[in-house]
């Protein structure tokens, strides 16, 4: 398909082809379609004051603040290793990884000598915003994601509103039988099937 073609358009195509496809594939699509998607759009910011929704991180840097006395103890209770890691999941515009660094060099500065940070965020676009806000860290933030060749680390992982930006099936009962909805197509667009 030609790279005008719009995600309703890739979606309706690959029904065609292949059949109705699972509410998880759609929701998918929606979510992490790499030029359409929710998440990966680089044309609009999601989270933030100037985007849809507003997470912890954005409303007040006390969330990374305290994260970041939890997470120094933490570093105390692995005995002090150096380096450890901590490893955000779905890390965004890098707002909590900011906050938590700036609290870690300021309040415990032995734990932010030994500090990598790791962001997995699967959209180019939030990983470009994030990189840039973290540049006073850059010597010590990376992104990898999830699956790439990583070597065993001691540290963290660490998630905010992560779990709930997964797509998921829907299902229904019927007649005592559990059944899976997806979606198809009618002549005048999508339908649940």
């Amino acid at each position: 398909m030609s790279a005008s073609t719009n995600l309703a358009q890739r979606l309706r195509a690959r029904i065609e082809h292949e059949g109705p496809i699972s509410f998880y594939e759609w929701m998918k699509a929606a979510l992490y379609d790499e030029r359409e998607g929710y998440y990966c759009r680089a044309d609009r910011i999601p989270q933030g004051r100037a985007g849809d929704y507003r997470t912890a991180p954005e409303t007040s840097s006390l969330f990374a603040a305290t994260f970041g006395d939890y997470f120094a103890m933490l570093y105390s209770d692995l005995k002090w290793p150096r380096p450890w890691t901590v490893f955000e999941m779905g890390g965004g515009s890098g707002q909590f990884a900011q906050g938590l660094l700036s609290h870690l060099r300021k309040y415990e500065p032995n734990v932010f000598a030994s500090t990598n940070y790791v962001i997995d965020e699967i959209g180019a676009a939030a990983r470009s915003r994030a990189s840039h806000r973290l540049s006073e860290f850059a010597d010590r933030v990376s992104f990898q994601q999830v699956g790439d060749d990583m070597t065993p680390v001691t540290g963290i992982v660490f998630s905010n509103e992560f779990i709930d930006s997964f797509p998921v099936h829907r299902v229904m009962m019927s007649a005592g039988t559990l059944r899976q909805l997806g979606v198809g197509l009618t002549e005048t667009g999508f339908t649940w099937v």
